[in-house]
């Protein structure tokens, strides 16, 4: 059996076994799963030729799927073991990458095979091939595209500058974050709550550009906020927005959040429901931020500006946090189980309306590997 750094259990079929590295965000080794989505299914999010209706609970999409990383925002992407990329869904301003502004409703495979990550923000997608390099796709207002836009769209990838050390990317709402090989870290996009991490508000920044000295090992970001865990203590970073960030108060360079230890953090793009969760080394959650549906899952629907437990005295190997019905939340338990709370589209327990409050299991299963979602589905795999 392989295991990744906070003990999960990847999955029971396996090809030939590699290792990559932490830094990447990788589901796992390569390895089959079968993959299961719910939640809306508008533009063919889900890949499946069906836009409507959606499904509340998780339901059967391929089995013997061999993929090594799963992402969705309002489009989808994944990546294969031989580095093959694959998207699907919304495309109004070309994020898919195709030439084209036609959504589509099943998985369409990308030219070449050197893909390693692929994300989609709100009407954007940004990605990190295999040499380093970092590529844009659709809308570039705000700067998104790393090359000075401001106004139109990208509708086929397009390299972001000439580097090539870059190990992994994050995108909120309108702003990247790409980490080095060094361990710096280079943003870009608008900076109105001081998410570039560069200590102001000067906005945008139309070019990546460079913090160095932070040793970081992990990067994410949500819409208004940037999250980095320091390879060098574990220890989490974070600025921007004051609802986001976990301080309470406006950050505009990265700043220690506490003493505890992280694994990751995980979030969503949307500006409007972020929920941000945090996985201590102890396998603890911690999260913060838009609570509107839920989707903290204690039992309010107040906003939390600094860190509470997520389901105290229970312990997450992953988590997923969604805008679908302004937020609901996912997370497996280190026993396999898949728990889930928020707004009732998109918590997966099958519910008619309304939101869950608190977090309830999901079906029976117990060897649930992983989960994967930041906007109108869902997609987990075992």
């Amino acid at each position: 059996q392989c295991r990744d750094s906070a003990g999960s259990l990847f999955g029971r079929r396996y090809h030939v076994m590699f290792a990559l590295p932490a830094s990447l965000g990788f589901v796992g080794p390569k390895s089959i799963y079968d993959l299961y989505a719910w939640g809306l299914r508008g533009a063919g999010v889900q890949g499946d030729n069906v836009t409507s209706p959606s499904t509340t609970s998780p339901v059967l999409k391929v089995s013997d799927l061999d993929f090594t990383h799963i992402d969705c925002y309002q489009s989808s992407a994944y990546v294969d073991s031989n580095h093959n990329g694959f998207v699907t869904g919304l495309n109004t301003s070309g994020q898919l990458g195709l030439s084209d502004t036609t959504a589509h409703n099943a998985w369409v495979q990308l030219s070449g095979s050197n893909w390693q990550k692929i994300l989609f923000g709100p009407s954007f997608g940004i990605a990190l091939k295999t040499d380093g390099s970092v590529w844009h796709a659709g809308s570039k207002s705000g700067s998104k595209d790393g090359n000075g836009g401001t106004t139109g769209n990208n509708t086929a990838w397009t390299q972001i500058g000439s580097s090539t050390d870059n190990v992994d990317i994050a995108v909120g709402s309108a702003h990247v974050v790409l980490l080095k090989s060094n361990g710096d870290i280079a943003t870009f996009g608008l900076n109105t709550n001081g998410q570039c991490c560069l200590g102001h508000t000067t906005s945008p920044v139309t070019s990546p550009t460079t913090v160095s000295g932070v040793n970081a090992g992990f990067i994410e970001a949500c819409s208004t906020a940037t999250f980095v865990i320091k390879s060098t203590d574990s220890k989490l970073y974070t600025a921007g927005n004051a609802n986001q960030n976990g301080h309470g108060s406006s950050k505009t360079s990265l700043t220690i959040l506490n003493s505890d230890l992280y694994l990751k953090v995980i979030t969503s793009s949307s500006s409007s429901s972020t929920g941000i969760f945090a996985i201590r080394t102890s396998n603890v959650v911690d999260c913060w931020g838009s609570n509107g549906q839920s989707q903290l899952g204690d039992g309010t629907t107040t906003l939390r500006s600094t860190p509470i437990t997520f389901n105290s005295g229970n312990l997450y190997t992953d988590i997923a946090t969604g805008i679908i019905g302004s937020g609901a939340t996912v997370g497996i338990r280190t026993d396999g189980t898949m728990w889930g709370c928020g707004n009732y589209q998109g918590n997966g327990l099958g519910q008619a309306s309304g939101n869950q409050s608190t977090p309830a299991q999901i079906g029976s299963y117990s060897d649930w590997a992983g989960v994967s979602g930041r906007g109108l589905t869902f997609f987990a795999w075992k």
